[in-house]
């Protein structure tokens, strides 16, 4: 009977996640962070109550993690899928469009993006040293001094990013890694282009602690 309660709970999470994934696509693409943060975190709580009417204990806790984030990616997908935008990656660079993107993800013109990374220049979103966070593309760590900081800080050890061909590199506003080569177009075409992205290092213990 156990057994039994805990492939409901676990069904059970993953269903309920779906919408939640699904609103999470929608408010990411429309730029509204409070909602988008909402629709990752509101389910949390009802998933442990599941996880608890269950009685399942803590060595569990990866299944019901698991199942939280294939219905919130599943919820994603068919968003993507219903409304034709297929994943988010960068495409072929003679597909891209002119321009990129603002803090918020909405698309801007090639002269607004231009305009936004000139403005960049000398300042931690243009330096060699900086990574932006994986998700949040206007805070990163800074590897000279070993600190978090937002996009537009300076400081007098700024180094511009140098691009080479042969090395990778992670690109902000398609939030995936490309090639030097991709890199060169994708800077042309007004796209934020980064040395690499920041991971938090805890952000494991802090998913597996809210279940």
């Amino acid at each position: 009977m156990q057994g039994l309660h805990l492939i409901l709970a676990l069904a059970s999470t993953l269903a309920i996640n779906i919408p939640f994934g699904y609103m999470r696509a929608k408010y990411k693409l429309q730029g509204n962070r409070i909602m988008w943060f909402l629709a990752i975190h509101a389910p949390v709580p009802l998933v442990f109550i599941l996880r608890r009417l269950a009685g399942a204990g803590t060595s569990l806790i990866p299944l019901f993690v698991a199942a939280f984030f294939f219905g919130q990616f599943s919820g994603g997908l068919l968003y993507n899928t219903w409304n034709n935008r297929g994943p988010s990656t960068c495409m072929d660079s003679e597909d891209l469009p002119l321009g990129g993107e603002d803090t918020f993800g909405v698309n801007v013109g090639e002269e607004e993006a231009g305009k936004r990374l000139q403005a960049l220049r000398g300042k931690c979103a243009t330096c060699k040293y900086w990574r932006p966070h994986v998700v949040y593309n206007w805070i990163g760590f800074c590897d000279k001094h070993g600190i978090i900081t937002f996009d537009d800080d300076t400081c007098p050890q700024y180094e511009p990013l140098e691009i080479k061909d042969d090395e990778f590199y992670w690109c902000s506003t398609c939030k995936t890694r490309i090639t030097g080569v991709e890199a060169r177009k994708y800077v042309r075409l007004g796209y934020r282009v980064h040395r690499g992205a920041f991971v938090e290092p805890d952000i494991k213990e802090e998913l597996y602690s809210v279940f």
